[in-house]
């Protein structure tokens, strides 16, 4: 690049993503070792067309501490963790061209990309034209800088960061749908929790890769805004009907994916519902599912042994080696099950046998689940998706840590269980983690064997 600018005028460049080989390479040259691009977010960091491949990504990735990647990422994911990245920078260009703070930038960019993501959803398009960038730039920033700026924020709308030129010329798109997901997903939260959200309902068709990510984002929500977005869910749901269009299976799919987070007391109940796609992930929250049917319900790495299926069903259940059912699962006509990759198909008795063998109350050996291993399992499965777990009640999963036997699991864990201090803002805690979740879970060796063990000793 040196070179060519010597010889070249540059108004501006985009770098395209590199491959995984040259991005682990890059990595490891910056600190990171191959055990940690080999497991947990390191997996997903070197996937072939992945977004974090895009050279600004990477280079936030090789400038943090992986010894500290626990509070780095503060219970985020790793998408979280690298969006907000970026909008820091852009907000931090935004500041220099106006008098805002940063702070209040990336609300406002934060809030533009949500706009763009949600117009999308609501056209079932991958694009959109500048002119209307230009206009979502105007709404979010016109009463917080001048008339000047304005029009300066307007001129750059088209090469904001988080856009990429479309083949359609005039049109702007997001670089990866697990970009455009993660804002279309903060776009419906924050419209619903000010009761301002209806075009996206009815039109959009949420599908099972965009409810992943919805999830993934509510359960990062703070108590509060989690709790005014879910009163307002509800109220559509008993109030708001139409049959005409998506309104109704869209906001129940919505639903269910907050099971992902927990929280609350079990009261939560769901009935008469239909939809297309559903998912939970992670430790899903106590719940009652009445006569809800799904056509394709995605319970990959979840654990819904507190939710109660009551006349329930799907045409296809897909689950994996770390799905955890209760007493009751959906009825389901067919069970897709992914292991390592590899997709496996069941019918008939086959599936219900599947599913009885995968309830929490069974163990590797088939007797019944003590309370203390089911703690474990579900500290375990959250870890699976997460690199960390604050020690701190602020964070949901963190209350599993005041469970009676938790400290007796510590001490069984050993130096299997690892405490990074967290040097973030706020009240000094701990993250905590388990080295390989994935093999504890699956008593893949004699010490994960041993302690499963020891675990369902404890009384």
């Amino acid at each position: 690049m040196e070179d060519i600018a010597k010889r070249v005028d540059f108004i501006g460049a985009r770098l395209k993503p590199t491959r995984p080989t040259r991005a682990r390479d890059f990595l490891i040259g910056h600190g990171w070792t191959e055990a940690q691009l080999s497991s947990g977010a390191g997996l997903d960091i070197l996937q072939e067309g992945s977004y974090t491949l895009r050279p600004y990504f990477l280079r936030t990735l090789a400038d943090a501490q992986p010894k500290e990647w626990a509070a780095l990422l503060g219970g985020r994911t790793l998408r979280s963790f690298l969006v907000e990245s970026f909008l820091s920078r852009e907000a931090r260009l935004v500041s220099t061209k106006t008098n805002l703070s940063q702070k209040l930038a990336i609300e406002r960019l934060r809030d533009v990309f949500a706009d763009i993501a949600l117009e999308m959803a609501a056209s079932e398009t991958s694009a959109i034209d500048t002119a209307f960038i230009e206009l979502v730039v105007e709404e979010a920033f016109l009463k917080d800088v001048s008339v000047s700026d304005i029009g300066r924020l307007k001129y750059k709308a088209g090469s904001l960061g988080f856009l990429e030129q479309d083949d359609q010329k005039g049109y702007r798109s997001f670089p990866h749908t697990e970009i455009s997901h993660h804002f279309l997903a903060l776009g419906i939260i924050r419209d619903i929790a000010r009761a301002g959200i209806r075009r996206v309902l009815s039109r959009a068709s949420f599908e099972g890769d965009f409810l992943t990510i919805f999830a993934e984002v509510f359960a990062e929500l703070p108590d509060t805004e989690a709790e005014i977005f879910l009163q307002e869910l509800n109220r559509l749901l008993e109030n708001e009907r139409s049959s005409y269009d998506r309104f109704e299976s869209n906001i129940a799919a919505l639903w269910i994916a907050t099971l992902s987070r927990p929280m609350g007391d079990g009261s939560r109940v769901l009935t008469d519902r239909q939809m297309n796609d559903a998912v939970i992930v992670g430790m899903a929250s106590p719940a009652r599912l009445e006569r809800v049917i799904v056509n394709r319900f995605d319970l990959r790495g979840a654990d819904v042994s507190q939710v109660v299926f009551d006349e329930c069903a799907s045409s296809t259940l897909v689950v994996d080696a770390d799905t955890r059912t209760g007493q009751k699962a959906p009825a389901a006509a067919h069970l897709q099950v992914v292991v390592d990759g590899a997709i496996s198909h069941l019918r008939g008795d086959t599936v219900g046998e599947w599913l009885r063998q995968h309830s929490i109350k069974a163990t590797q050996d088939g007797k019944a689940r003590s309370e203390a291993e089911a703690l474990l399992w579900r500290v375990g499965s959250t870890l699976q998706r997460r690199y960390g777990i604050r020690d701190n009640e602020d964070d949901p999963a963190g209350r599993l840590f005041r469970h009676k036997y938790w400290g007796e699991i510590e001490k069984i864990l050993g130096d299997r269980l690892v405490r990074d201090h967290n040097r973030g803002a706020g009240r000094s805690d701990y993250f905590v983690r388990i080295r390989d979740p994935h093999g504890l879970m699956r008593a893949a060796d004699p010490a994960s064997v041993q302690i499963w063990e020891k675990v369902r000793q404890l009384k």
